[in-house]
């Protein structure tokens, strides 16, 4: 047990920042080369009161990693891509994954979704009132309609061909 185990050494630029040069000289406060030793309880009571909402910051921080934690340990499902337009499939599934975590969708501050729209999601059927967004919509690698885009040779998109050009100037040739 050291004679300084309840105090902090602060800096002098975060000494200033807290507002504590009221303090110097009293037994609160020690000078000490280029700062001060701080009494602990003190500094954190300073430190509290000039960031109110540090620990609630904190607190967001540590449950958003913590989800993070838990959904990079889930096991997820290798999805197959059809031997036709597979490049195509693999767009529709990066770009049409389900919700988040237990319905909160983090993209909208609307908060939790209905369970029903998770289901309908994961079956890719369309989400109602959810347009556009990452997560709704409908997937046409489980819709019947679209069946035979991802079955049938002759409805393989052409990347080289004029049309496919002309249609998409941006695609990487």
């Amino acid at each position: 047990a050291g004679m300084y185990d309840d105090y902090k050494f602060v800096a002098k630029d975060e000494f200033d920042r807290l507002a504590l040069g009221a303090l110097i000289g009293t037994k609160a406060v020690r000078a000490h080369m280029h700062g001060y030793y701080v009494d602990l309880k003190l500094y954190n009571r300073a430190k509290g009161l000039l960031q109110p909402f540090a620990y609630e910051k904190y607190r967001e921080e540590r449950i958003k990693q913590k989800l993070d934690e838990e959904r990079r340990s889930r096991i997820t499902v290798p999805r197959k891509l059809p031997k036709v337009n597979a490049k195509a499939a693999a767009h529709f599934i990066s770009h049409n994954d389900e919700p988040e975590v237990d319905g909160y969708d983090s993209d909208t501050a609307e908060g939790f979704i209905d369970p029903e729209e998770i289901q309908a999601a994961r079956e890719g059927k369309a989400i109602k009132g959810k347009k556009g967004k990452k997560g709704s919509g409908m997937n046409p690698m489980a819709d019947d309609r679209f069946a035979a885009m991802f079955q049938n040779p002759d409805f393989q998109i052409d990347e080289e061909s004029d049309e496919y050009q002309l249609l998409h100037p941006n695609a990487k040739q």
